[in-house]
């Protein structure tokens, strides 16, 4: 059997060009660049086969699941954004032409013209720091993605299922010099298969809550449903409490700069509330979290 290396392997060649070029337009917007991300890259890559395996595009598989959820079961913990492309012809495509595709793919769309440049906006997010280049291929078509996050925080992530009213927690500590600055719960009902492609774009759920920091003295019992303790070097505790309905829960942490006043999602944490058990759909992107892709 041939071993491909790095540089023979139209895989990685197409991710490292494809990183190179998002971070070559960073630089020229000032923008820190984006790290390649292993566990970014494996949800991307088994979200791209089932788009190929299902003849679909845009952000949703047959499963309904939605690309944060993808991303937070396989055991993410940055806010994540997505974006979607393919290329489709009627002539064969040979692997050698996967980098050439996925760069000119990327390239439209970071040359996208406000207001639709949703594509573009989501790769020159000032705060964002790992990127994932999700890649499926067959004869007649490429599916690309870029799964990109703002990982700003070393998190303790809450379990991902979890029974109706169960207590969260939810901890870490933000790299300096960012401070944590609220926690927002958003929620949404569970996952449902979804018969056709439904295209365009997506968003995450609406708000359920928002907590702001509370000071705590030394041995104050924290109460519920909801309180996010801040303390020294940018660490902070969030205890809350699941919904009374099955759903999806889902936990970002906001950070600002010292002396700043915008605020930026950072982290993601949160739990699929259950009466029932996991539904394999569910069950498939959790298996992600041990899966190696050979």
């Amino acid at each position: 059997m041939l071993l491909l290396s790095a540089n023979t392997d139209p895989w990685a060649i197409a991710r490292n060009q494809v990183l190179n070029l998002v971070n070559q337009a960073r630089s020229e917007h000032g923008l820190a660049p984006l790290a390649s991300d292993p566990l970014l890259q494996k949800v991307g890559d088994a979200f791209c086969e089932k788009l190929l395996a299902e003849g679909r595009s845009g952000h949703f598989a047959s499963d309904g699941v939605a690309p944060y959820l993808r991303y937070l079961l396989a055991g993410g913990t940055g806010f994540h954004r997505e974006n979607v492309g393919s290329y489709q012809t009627t002539s064969p495509l040979s692997p050698e032409e996967i980098p050439s595709l996925a760069v000119e793919l990327t390239k439209t769309m970071l040359a996208e013209k406000p207001p639709a440049d949703g594509h573009r906006r989501t790769l020159l997010v000032p705060e964002a720091t790992h990127m994932g280049v999700g890649l499926a291929f067959s004869q007649g078509r490429l599916v690309l993605t870029h799964e990109v996050a703002t990982k700003l925080a070393d998190v303790s992530p809450v379990a991902p299922i979890c029974q109706p009213k169960n207590r969260l927690f939810f901890s870490g500590r933000l790299t300096a010099p960012w401070q944590p600055a609220a926690v927002e719960v958003l929620w949404e009902a569970l996952p449902e298969p979804k018969p056709v492609s439904t295209g365009g774009s997506y968003s995450y759920p609406p708000r359920r809550a928002w907590f702001g920091p509370q000071e705590f003295l030394p041995g104050t019992r924290v109460t519920f449903p909801g309180a996010l303790l801040v303390q020294n070097g940018g660490r902070f505790e969030f205890r809350s409490a699941a919904g009374p309905h099955p759903g999806v829960e889902l936990l970002v942490l906001w950070a600002q700069r010292p002396g700043g006043s915008v605020l930026y999602p950072v982290a993601l944490s949160g739990c699929v509330v259950l009466t029932e058990p996991l539904q394999p759909a569910l069950a498939f992107w959790m298996s992600l979290q041990k899966k190696e892709r050979p």
